[in-house]
């Protein structure tokens, strides 16, 4: 059952003048780590099914998805969580977020890197991440306008599975859990240039 509700589509009449925060958060989220790379898992080139999707301005919920909802996660040199416990830097990489399955509304996200970690109990996986850039947006039906920087991207999880490492860092694993996509609207003028569509761009795959 797919519900959005109408202050989602009529958001941008209503935004003052000053910006306001954005927050996708969404269940479902499955990763895995396999010979140094982290990727959602349906892998190379797919997308991974996604249970919800909140979406809220300034705290508020504005509208709610169930149904044709997906995300696309990979970052290279992810092998960086130490064996006992803690943080560790990986290479660039990407998040995608899709809000319907024809694949017109969407929220692709490129990083220079991301922080990984690992309590020393290996039972918690957390990862944030400041986005590099904004590769294309189509937010519209969602949000009515767009997204401006910064936008911070958190993932967390406390089912961890199938852990392999080399004595010194995490080197594979499975994951299950939420994430979080926050960033800001910024003012009625700027929005207005993406509302007449959105930057609707292709992207290179890995």
């Amino acid at each position: 059952m797919r519900h959005i509700l109408a202050a989602a589509v009529l958001g941008a009449a209503s935004f003052g003048a000053s910006a306001q925060v954005v927050e996708f958060q969404f269940t479902g989220a499955d990763l895995q780590l396999n010979s140094g790379f982290l990727e959602d898992s349906n892998e190379a080139f797919g997308r991974d099914s996604l249970q919800t999707m909140d979406v809220f301005v300034d705290g508020l919920l504005v509208g709610s998805l169930d149904t044709d909802i997906s995300f696309d996660l990979f970052f290279s040199d992810a092998d960086v969580a130490p064996v006992g416990g803690g943080v560790g830097t990986t290479g660039g990489g990407l998040v995608d977020l899709f809000f319907d399955g024809s694949g017109d509304s969407f929220l692709l996200l490129d990083f220079d890197s991301a922080d990984l970690f690992m309590n020393s109990s290996q039972t918690v996986l957390t990862m944030s991440g400041s986005v590099g850039s904004v590769f294309g947006q189509s937010l519209v039906p969602f949000v009515g306008s767009i997204l401006d920087q910064p936008v911070l991207f958190s993932f967390s999880s406390t089912r961890v599975r199938d852990i392999t490492d080399d004595g010194q860092v995490i080197t594979g694993f499975t994951a299950s859990g939420t994430g979080n996509v926050t960033g800001v609207i910024p003012a009625p003028g700027v929005a207005a240039l993406g509302v007449a569509g959105g930057l609707m761009l292709v992207r290179r795959r890995r």
